[in-house]
Protein backbone atom coordinates (compact mmCIF):
# COMPACT_ATOMS: atom_id res chain seq x y z
CA UNK A 1 0.00 0.00 0.00
CA UNK A 2 1.44 3.18 -1.14
CA UNK A 3 0.41 5.41 2.04
CA UNK A 4 -0.16 2.86 5.00
CA UNK A 5 -2.04 3.82 7.89
CA UNK A 6 -0.26 4.38 11.03
CA UNK A 7 -1.53 2.65 13.95
CA UNK A 8 -2.97 5.02 16.80
CA UNK A 9 0.46 4.69 18.98
CA UNK A 10 2.42 5.35 16.37
CA UNK A 11 0.15 8.04 15.51
CA UNK A 12 0.10 9.40 18.88
CA UNK A 13 4.37 9.32 18.51
CA UNK A 14 4.53 10.89 15.63
CA UNK A 15 2.10 13.65 16.28
CA UNK A 16 2.52 15.15 19.86
CA UNK A 17 0.26 18.06 21.61
CA UNK A 18 2.89 20.44 21.66
CA UNK A 19 3.32 20.15 17.84
CA UNK A 20 0.73 21.92 15.34
CA UNK A 21 0.44 20.32 12.54
CA UNK A 22 -0.25 23.54 10.00
CA UNK A 23 0.61 22.32 6.53
CA UNK A 24 0.09 18.94 4.14
CA UNK A 25 1.83 18.67 0.74
CA UNK A 26 1.48 15.01 -1.34
CA UNK A 27 3.72 14.52 -4.11
CA UNK A 28 2.33 10.73 -5.71
CA UNK A 29 3.19 8.61 -8.76
CA UNK A 30 0.03 7.89 -10.50
CA UNK A 31 -1.61 4.49 -10.12
CA UNK A 32 -0.92 1.33 -12.12
CA UNK A 33 -1.22 1.65 -15.82
CA UNK A 34 -0.46 0.14 -19.30
CA UNK A 35 3.10 0.05 -21.05
CA UNK A 36 3.69 3.46 -21.85
CA UNK A 37 5.33 2.74 -25.10
CA UNK A 38 5.21 0.44 -28.36
CA UNK A 39 7.79 -1.95 -28.33
CA UNK A 40 8.21 -5.72 -27.41
CA UNK A 41 4.06 -5.72 -28.10
CA UNK A 42 3.93 -9.27 -29.32
CA UNK A 43 4.87 -10.58 -25.42
CA UNK A 44 2.09 -9.13 -24.65
CA UNK A 45 -1.01 -11.58 -25.36
CA UNK A 46 -4.38 -10.26 -26.93
CA UNK A 47 -6.71 -9.07 -23.74
CA UNK A 48 -4.34 -8.30 -21.40
CA UNK A 49 -4.94 -4.82 -21.10
CA UNK A 50 -8.34 -5.69 -21.49
CA UNK A 51 -8.77 -3.49 -17.92
CA UNK A 52 -10.10 -0.03 -18.55
CA UNK A 53 -13.69 -0.66 -18.07
CA UNK A 54 -14.07 2.62 -15.43
CA UNK A 55 -14.18 5.09 -18.31
CA UNK A 56 -12.66 8.40 -17.05
CA UNK A 57 -14.37 11.15 -15.51
CA UNK A 58 -12.39 14.02 -17.00
CA UNK A 59 -15.38 15.71 -18.01
CA UNK A 60 -13.82 19.30 -17.77
CA UNK A 61 -11.14 17.87 -20.14
CA UNK A 62 -13.35 16.43 -22.31
CA UNK A 63 -15.27 19.61 -22.88
CA UNK A 64 -11.52 21.48 -23.60
CA UNK A 65 -10.87 18.71 -26.25
CA UNK A 66 -13.94 18.91 -27.97
CA UNK A 67 -13.38 22.68 -28.50
CA UNK A 68 -9.50 22.12 -29.41
CA UNK A 69 -9.63 19.32 -31.88
CA UNK A 70 -13.04 20.37 -33.22
CA UNK A 71 -15.64 17.59 -31.92
CA UNK A 72 -19.13 18.85 -31.53
CA UNK A 73 -20.97 18.35 -28.23
CA UNK A 74 -18.83 16.85 -25.40
CA UNK A 75 -19.27 13.59 -23.45
CA UNK A 76 -17.10 11.83 -20.80
CA UNK A 77 -18.05 8.39 -21.93
CA UNK A 78 -19.44 7.15 -18.70
CA UNK A 79 -20.94 4.23 -18.53
CA UNK A 80 -20.29 3.16 -14.59
CA UNK A 81 -22.40 3.20 -11.48
CA UNK A 82 -19.04 5.39 -9.70
CA UNK A 83 -19.40 8.08 -12.20
CA UNK A 84 -21.65 10.47 -10.48
CA UNK A 85 -20.13 9.94 -7.29
CA UNK A 86 -16.96 11.13 -8.25
CA UNK A 87 -15.37 14.36 -8.08
CA UNK A 88 -15.65 16.33 -10.77
CA UNK A 89 -12.83 18.90 -12.02
CA UNK A 90 -15.35 21.45 -13.13
CA UNK A 91 -12.46 23.87 -13.85
CA UNK A 92 -9.09 23.88 -15.07
CA UNK A 93 -6.51 26.25 -14.30
CA UNK A 94 -3.30 26.54 -17.12
CA UNK A 95 -0.89 28.11 -14.70
CA UNK A 96 0.75 28.67 -18.20
CA UNK A 97 -1.28 31.17 -20.59
CA UNK A 98 0.29 28.92 -24.01
CA UNK A 99 -0.99 25.66 -22.93
CA UNK A 100 -4.44 27.60 -23.30
CA UNK A 101 -3.95 27.85 -27.29
CA UNK A 102 -2.03 24.39 -27.91
CA UNK A 103 -3.96 21.15 -27.62
CA UNK A 104 -2.48 19.43 -24.61
CA UNK A 105 -1.35 15.45 -24.00
CA UNK A 106 -4.35 15.23 -22.36
CA UNK A 107 -6.77 16.31 -24.52
CA UNK A 108 -5.02 14.67 -27.27
CA UNK A 109 -5.10 10.90 -25.50
CA UNK A 110 -8.76 11.12 -24.79
CA UNK A 111 -10.14 11.53 -28.17
CA UNK A 112 -8.41 7.74 -28.70
CA UNK A 113 -9.96 6.16 -25.64
CA UNK A 114 -11.49 3.26 -26.34
CA UNK A 115 -15.02 2.45 -24.66
CA UNK A 116 -15.31 -1.04 -24.56
CA UNK A 117 -12.77 -1.76 -21.56
CA UNK A 118 -9.45 -1.58 -23.41
CA UNK A 119 -6.64 0.66 -22.69
CA UNK A 120 -4.32 2.46 -24.37
CA UNK A 121 -0.79 2.97 -24.48
CA UNK A 122 0.49 4.85 -21.12
CA UNK A 123 -3.61 4.44 -19.34
CA UNK A 124 -4.24 4.39 -15.76
CA UNK A 125 -6.36 0.93 -15.08
CA UNK A 126 -9.09 -0.10 -12.78
CA UNK A 127 -6.98 -1.29 -10.36
CA UNK A 128 -4.90 1.89 -10.58
CA UNK A 129 -7.68 3.66 -10.04
CA UNK A 130 -8.94 1.69 -6.86
CA UNK A 131 -5.15 2.09 -5.78
CA UNK A 132 -5.28 5.63 -5.88
CA UNK A 133 -8.80 5.80 -4.02
CA UNK A 134 -7.60 3.22 -1.14
CA UNK A 135 -4.54 6.26 -0.83
CA UNK A 136 -7.24 8.44 -0.41
CA UNK A 137 -9.14 6.81 2.12
CA UNK A 138 -5.63 6.54 4.29
CA UNK A 139 -4.76 10.00 3.92
CA UNK A 140 -8.48 10.89 5.44
CA UNK A 141 -8.14 8.51 7.97
CA UNK A 142 -5.28 10.31 8.71
CA UNK A 143 -5.50 13.72 8.36
CA UNK A 144 -9.37 13.84 8.45
CA UNK A 145 -10.61 11.42 10.98
CA UNK A 146 -7.74 11.41 13.69
CA UNK A 147 -5.74 14.48 13.59
CA UNK A 148 -8.68 16.46 12.39
CA UNK A 149 -6.44 18.92 10.43
CA UNK A 150 -8.61 18.77 7.27
CA UNK A 151 -12.31 19.07 7.85
CA UNK A 152 -15.15 17.82 5.25
CA UNK A 153 -16.79 20.71 2.71
CA UNK A 154 -19.39 22.54 4.48
CA UNK A 155 -22.43 22.49 2.57
CA UNK A 156 -24.35 25.51 4.51
CA UNK A 157 -21.57 27.66 4.32
CA UNK A 158 -21.87 30.46 2.52
CA UNK A 159 -19.69 29.79 -0.36
CA UNK A 160 -18.65 26.20 0.45
CA UNK A 161 -16.64 26.32 -2.66
CA UNK A 162 -14.51 28.73 -1.81
CA UNK A 163 -14.17 27.55 1.82
CA UNK A 164 -12.82 24.35 0.33
CA UNK A 165 -10.27 25.91 -1.47
CA UNK A 166 -8.80 27.79 0.94
CA UNK A 167 -7.97 24.42 2.47
CA UNK A 168 -7.10 22.31 -0.98
CA UNK A 169 -4.74 22.91 -3.72
CA UNK A 170 -3.81 20.03 -6.81
CA UNK A 171 -2.18 20.12 -9.52
CA UNK A 172 -1.27 17.10 -11.64
CA UNK A 173 0.90 16.78 -14.85
CA UNK A 174 -0.93 16.81 -18.65
CA UNK A 175 -1.15 13.41 -18.30
CA UNK A 176 -4.34 11.95 -18.27
CA UNK A 177 -3.10 9.16 -16.09
CA UNK A 178 -1.86 11.55 -13.58
CA UNK A 179 -5.45 13.77 -13.71
CA UNK A 180 -7.17 10.86 -13.39
CA UNK A 181 -4.99 9.38 -10.51
CA UNK A 182 -5.42 12.63 -8.34
CA UNK A 183 -9.32 12.34 -9.26
CA UNK A 184 -9.87 8.97 -7.52
CA UNK A 185 -7.52 9.86 -4.82
CA UNK A 186 -9.51 13.02 -3.93
CA UNK A 187 -12.48 10.27 -4.26
CA UNK A 188 -11.04 8.48 -1.38
CA UNK A 189 -9.97 11.69 0.67
CA UNK A 190 -13.65 12.76 0.35
CA UNK A 191 -15.63 9.76 -0.69
CA UNK A 192 -19.54 9.16 -0.91
CA UNK A 193 -21.46 9.19 1.91
CA UNK A 194 -19.17 12.45 3.26
CA UNK A 195 -20.50 16.02 2.38
CA UNK A 196 -19.95 16.05 -1.21
CA UNK A 197 -16.42 18.00 -2.20
CA UNK A 198 -17.48 21.08 -4.39
CA UNK A 199 -16.29 20.98 -7.83
CA UNK A 200 -12.43 21.26 -7.83
CA UNK A 201 -10.09 23.51 -9.33
CA UNK A 202 -6.86 21.46 -10.81
CA UNK A 203 -3.87 23.13 -11.84
CA UNK A 204 -1.96 21.78 -15.03
CA UNK A 205 0.96 23.74 -16.52
CA UNK A 206 1.70 23.08 -20.17
CA UNK A 207 4.25 20.63 -21.05
CA UNK A 208 7.09 23.70 -21.61
CA UNK A 209 7.04 25.18 -18.31
CA UNK A 210 6.54 22.04 -16.06
CA UNK A 211 8.35 21.34 -13.13
CA UNK A 212 7.01 18.12 -11.71
CA UNK A 213 9.48 15.84 -14.25
CA UNK A 214 12.80 16.76 -15.67
CA UNK A 215 12.72 18.16 -18.90
CA UNK A 216 14.25 17.28 -21.93
CA UNK A 217 14.02 20.53 -23.51
CA UNK A 218 17.42 21.38 -21.08
CA UNK A 219 20.31 20.99 -23.36
CA UNK A 220 22.28 21.18 -20.23
CA UNK A 221 20.42 18.27 -18.39
CA UNK A 222 20.08 16.30 -22.05
CA UNK A 223 24.16 16.22 -22.43
CA UNK A 224 24.55 15.83 -18.55
CA UNK A 225 22.25 12.74 -19.20
CA UNK A 226 23.57 11.42 -22.24
CA UNK A 227 27.00 11.58 -20.77
CA UNK A 228 25.74 9.54 -17.76
CA UNK A 229 23.94 7.00 -19.65
CA UNK A 230 27.45 6.58 -22.05
CA UNK A 231 29.33 5.75 -19.06
CA UNK A 232 27.15 3.44 -17.91
CA UNK A 233 26.76 1.66 -21.36
CA UNK A 234 30.81 1.14 -20.78
CA UNK A 235 30.49 0.37 -17.18
CA UNK A 236 28.01 -1.84 -16.95
CA UNK A 237 28.41 -3.48 -20.40
CA UNK A 238 28.66 -6.79 -18.76
CA UNK A 239 25.78 -5.99 -16.98
CA UNK A 240 23.50 -5.30 -19.85
CA UNK A 241 24.75 -8.20 -21.81
CA UNK A 242 23.85 -10.25 -19.54
CA UNK A 243 20.70 -8.73 -19.20
CA UNK A 244 19.89 -9.36 -22.74
CA UNK A 245 21.21 -12.96 -22.84
CA UNK A 246 18.78 -13.39 -19.98
CA UNK A 247 15.62 -12.28 -21.66
CA UNK A 248 16.82 -13.20 -25.54
CA UNK A 249 13.66 -15.34 -25.74
CA UNK A 250 11.20 -12.33 -25.80
CA UNK A 251 13.01 -10.96 -28.96
CA UNK A 252 16.23 -8.67 -28.00
CA UNK A 253 18.64 -7.76 -30.21
CA UNK A 254 22.10 -8.49 -28.24
CA UNK A 255 24.00 -6.03 -30.98
CA UNK A 256 22.39 -3.08 -30.77
CA UNK A 257 23.72 -0.18 -28.66
CA UNK A 258 20.29 0.39 -27.76
CA UNK A 259 21.23 -2.57 -24.91
CA UNK A 260 20.11 -0.33 -22.17
CA UNK A 261 16.80 0.98 -23.70
CA UNK A 262 15.46 -2.65 -24.43
CA UNK A 263 15.56 -3.50 -20.98
CA UNK A 264 13.99 -0.78 -20.10
CA UNK A 265 11.24 -1.15 -22.37
CA UNK A 266 10.87 -4.74 -21.27
CA UNK A 267 11.32 -3.82 -17.29
CA UNK A 268 8.37 -1.70 -18.42
CA UNK A 269 6.09 -4.30 -19.12
CA UNK A 270 6.95 -6.89 -17.05
CA UNK A 271 6.08 -4.19 -13.56
CA UNK A 272 2.66 -3.19 -15.49
CA UNK A 273 1.73 -6.77 -15.29
CA UNK A 274 3.29 -7.72 -12.40
CA UNK A 275 1.55 -4.27 -10.77
CA UNK A 276 -1.97 -5.71 -11.76
CA UNK A 277 -1.20 -9.08 -10.86
CA UNK A 278 -1.32 -10.60 -14.21
CA UNK A 279 1.44 -13.31 -15.14
CA UNK A 280 4.70 -12.06 -16.78
CA UNK A 281 5.78 -13.35 -19.76
CA UNK A 282 6.81 -16.82 -20.11
CA UNK A 283 10.33 -17.26 -18.95
CA UNK A 284 10.16 -14.24 -16.78
CA UNK A 285 10.67 -14.67 -12.99
CA UNK A 286 11.05 -12.99 -9.88
CA UNK A 287 15.02 -13.62 -10.59
CA UNK A 288 14.98 -12.16 -14.16
CA UNK A 289 12.79 -9.20 -12.89
CA UNK A 290 14.75 -8.09 -10.17
CA UNK A 291 17.17 -7.54 -12.99
CA UNK A 292 15.79 -5.95 -14.82
CA UNK A 293 14.80 -3.29 -12.67
CA UNK A 294 18.22 -2.88 -10.52
CA UNK A 295 19.36 -1.74 -14.41
CA UNK A 296 16.67 0.41 -15.20
CA UNK A 297 16.61 1.61 -11.66
CA UNK A 298 20.32 2.98 -12.42
CA UNK A 299 19.65 4.49 -15.46
CA UNK A 300 16.46 6.34 -14.43
CA UNK A 301 16.77 7.09 -10.98
CA UNK A 302 20.91 6.39 -10.37
CA UNK A 303 21.47 9.19 -12.57
CA UNK A 304 20.19 11.57 -10.11
CA UNK A 305 21.80 10.42 -6.82
CA UNK A 306 25.01 12.24 -6.11
CA UNK A 307 25.36 14.58 -8.66
CA UNK A 308 23.52 18.44 -7.48
CA UNK A 309 23.89 19.74 -10.93
CA UNK A 310 21.26 17.31 -11.84
CA UNK A 311 18.89 17.40 -9.31
CA UNK A 312 18.93 21.43 -9.72
CA UNK A 313 18.22 21.17 -13.22
CA UNK A 314 16.06 18.29 -13.33
CA UNK A 315 13.97 18.71 -9.81
CA UNK A 316 15.24 22.04 -8.24
CA UNK A 317 12.11 23.99 -9.82
CA UNK A 318 9.55 21.25 -8.10
CA UNK A 319 11.32 22.11 -4.77
CA UNK A 320 11.15 25.82 -5.19
CA UNK A 321 7.55 25.59 -5.65
CA UNK A 322 7.27 23.38 -2.13
CA UNK A 323 8.76 25.65 -0.85
CA UNK A 324 6.51 28.39 -2.34
CA UNK A 325 3.16 26.57 -0.82
CA UNK A 326 4.85 25.89 2.33
CA UNK A 327 6.39 29.61 3.17
CA UNK A 328 2.91 30.94 2.65
CA UNK A 329 1.62 29.08 5.45
CA UNK A 330 4.79 29.75 7.78
CA UNK A 331 4.30 33.70 6.32
CA UNK A 332 0.23 33.19 6.80
CA UNK A 333 -0.41 34.40 3.07
CA UNK A 334 -3.77 34.39 2.48
CA UNK A 335 -3.35 32.52 -0.24
CA UNK A 336 -2.11 29.58 1.82
CA UNK A 337 -3.75 26.50 2.07
CA UNK A 338 -3.78 23.83 4.33
CA UNK A 339 -2.96 20.79 2.12
CA UNK A 340 -1.55 20.78 -1.56
CA UNK A 341 -1.43 17.81 -4.18
CA UNK A 342 0.76 16.98 -6.79
CA UNK A 343 -0.01 14.38 -8.87
CA UNK A 344 3.13 12.70 -10.94
CA UNK A 345 5.09 10.49 -12.51
CA UNK A 346 8.72 7.84 -11.10
CA UNK A 347 10.40 10.54 -12.64
CA UNK A 348 9.26 12.88 -10.10
CA UNK A 349 9.50 10.46 -6.79
CA UNK A 350 12.64 8.97 -7.53
CA UNK A 351 14.77 12.66 -8.68
CA UNK A 352 13.14 14.11 -5.40
CA UNK A 353 14.02 10.87 -3.22
CA UNK A 354 17.88 11.78 -4.13
CA UNK A 355 17.44 15.60 -3.85
CA UNK A 356 16.68 14.74 -0.01
CA UNK A 357 19.59 12.41 0.27
CA UNK A 358 16.76 9.80 0.84
CA UNK A 359 16.55 7.03 -1.56
CA UNK A 360 16.77 3.63 -1.29
CA UNK A 361 17.96 2.31 -4.28
CA UNK A 362 14.61 1.15 -5.30
CA UNK A 363 12.25 1.77 -8.49
CA UNK A 364 9.38 3.66 -7.11
CA UNK A 365 6.35 1.90 -7.56
CA UNK A 366 3.11 2.90 -8.76
CA UNK A 367 1.50 5.01 -6.49
CA UNK A 368 4.24 6.10 -4.19
CA UNK A 369 3.90 8.79 -2.22
CA UNK A 370 6.17 11.42 -0.39
CA UNK A 371 4.55 13.81 2.28
CA UNK A 372 5.95 16.93 3.55
CA UNK A 373 4.57 17.88 6.97
CA UNK A 374 4.96 21.40 8.49
CA UNK A 375 4.70 21.58 12.18
CA UNK A 376 5.17 24.65 14.44
CA UNK A 377 5.72 24.22 17.96
CA UNK A 378 4.47 27.26 20.03
CA UNK A 379 6.53 27.48 23.46
CA UNK A 380 4.00 28.02 26.54
CA UNK A 381 4.55 30.78 28.73
CA UNK A 382 6.32 29.95 32.19
CA UNK A 383 3.06 29.77 34.85
CA UNK A 384 4.89 31.00 37.28
CA UNK A 385 8.00 32.69 38.53
CA UNK A 386 10.19 33.90 41.54
CA UNK A 387 7.96 36.50 43.60
CA UNK A 388 11.02 39.30 43.81
CA UNK A 389 11.74 38.50 39.90
CA UNK A 390 11.18 41.48 37.69
CA UNK A 391 9.10 42.06 34.80
CA UNK A 392 10.64 43.92 32.29
CA UNK A 393 8.13 46.36 30.28
CA UNK A 394 6.96 44.75 27.28
CA UNK A 395 7.27 46.55 23.79
CA UNK A 396 4.54 48.02 22.07
CA UNK A 397 5.00 45.91 19.32
CA UNK A 398 4.79 43.04 21.53
CA UNK A 399 1.46 43.94 23.09
CA UNK A 400 -1.21 41.01 21.70
CA UNK A 401 1.49 39.45 19.88
CA UNK A 402 1.85 35.68 20.05
CA UNK A 403 4.49 33.79 21.14
CA UNK A 404 6.41 32.51 18.07
CA UNK A 405 7.08 29.24 17.58
CA UNK A 406 9.32 27.13 15.85
CA UNK A 407 8.78 25.17 12.77
CA UNK A 408 10.07 21.87 11.82
CA UNK A 409 9.37 19.64 8.63
CA UNK A 410 8.85 15.81 7.91
CA UNK A 411 9.05 14.10 5.50
CA UNK A 412 7.63 10.69 4.67
CA UNK A 413 8.15 8.11 1.73
CA UNK A 414 5.40 5.49 1.28
CA UNK A 415 4.06 6.51 5.23
CA UNK A 416 7.53 6.09 6.92
CA UNK A 417 9.35 8.99 7.91
CA UNK A 418 13.03 10.15 6.62
CA UNK A 419 15.86 10.67 8.41
CA UNK A 420 17.55 13.30 6.36
CA UNK A 421 21.33 13.49 6.42
CA UNK A 422 21.42 17.19 5.79
CA UNK A 423 19.30 17.53 9.32
CA UNK A 424 21.45 14.92 11.57
CA UNK A 425 23.80 18.03 13.01
CA UNK A 426 22.64 18.83 16.70
CA UNK A 427 20.34 21.71 16.04
CA UNK A 428 18.76 20.80 12.82
CA UNK A 429 16.17 18.80 14.04
CA UNK A 430 13.93 18.15 16.93
CA UNK A 431 15.92 16.85 20.06
CA UNK A 432 13.01 14.48 20.25
CA UNK A 433 12.56 12.96 17.01
CA UNK A 434 15.42 13.05 14.38
CA UNK A 435 13.05 13.00 11.17
CA UNK A 436 11.70 16.69 12.16
CA UNK A 437 14.01 19.04 10.38
CA UNK A 438 14.15 22.69 11.39
CA UNK A 439 12.31 24.83 8.45
CA UNK A 440 16.10 26.62 7.95
CA UNK A 441 17.92 23.46 7.85
CA UNK A 442 15.08 22.07 5.41
CA UNK A 443 15.12 25.28 3.33
CA UNK A 444 18.96 25.26 3.29
CA UNK A 445 18.94 22.69 1.30
CA UNK A 446 15.99 23.28 -0.90
CA UNK A 447 17.96 26.76 -1.68
CA UNK A 448 20.82 24.63 -2.50
CA UNK A 449 19.37 23.12 -5.54
CA UNK A 450 16.28 25.53 -6.99
CA UNK A 451 18.31 27.19 -10.04
CA UNK A 452 18.95 30.69 -9.82
CA UNK A 453 18.45 30.88 -13.71
CA UNK A 454 17.07 28.02 -15.16
CA UNK A 455 17.03 28.75 -18.68
CA UNK A 456 20.45 30.39 -18.70
CA UNK A 457 21.69 27.15 -17.08
CA UNK A 458 20.06 24.93 -19.42
CA UNK A 459 21.83 26.18 -22.00
CA UNK A 460 24.71 24.45 -23.35
CA UNK A 461 27.74 25.88 -25.19
CA UNK A 462 28.26 24.63 -28.80
CA UNK A 463 24.52 24.77 -29.30
CA UNK A 464 21.49 22.37 -28.15
CA UNK A 465 21.88 18.95 -27.19
CA UNK A 466 18.87 16.54 -27.67
CA UNK A 467 18.16 13.49 -25.37
CA UNK A 468 19.29 10.59 -26.54
CA UNK A 469 16.40 7.94 -26.34
CA UNK A 470 18.58 5.27 -28.22
CA UNK A 471 20.81 4.52 -24.88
Amino acid sequence: MPFPLPDNATTASRYPPDLTLKHVQVIHRHGQRTPAHKYFGHIQPAGTWLRCHLAPQLAAFHSFADSLLGHSGSTDGSTNATAAALPNFAKIVFDDPKSTTAVTSTARSLASYPRDGRCIMGQLTDMGKGTMARAGANLRALYISRLKFLSDPDPTATDPTAAFHSNIYLRSTDYARTIESLQYLIHGLFPPGAPAAPPLTLHVRSTGSESLYPQHDCSELNRLSNEFRARMRETHAEETAAGLELVKHLGTDATSRAGLMQLHAIYDIAACMRGGNIAMPEGLGEKEFEELEKITTQQWIGLYENDERIQSLGIGRLLGDLKEKMMQVVEKDPEAVKMAVFSAHDTTIGPLLCALKAWDHQYPDFASMINLELFEEVPRAPSWQWPWASKPKPLETEICQPPKGNHYVRALYNGTPLVLPFCAAKGDHRASDASLCTLDAFMKRVDELVPKAYEKECQTEGGFVKFNWKY
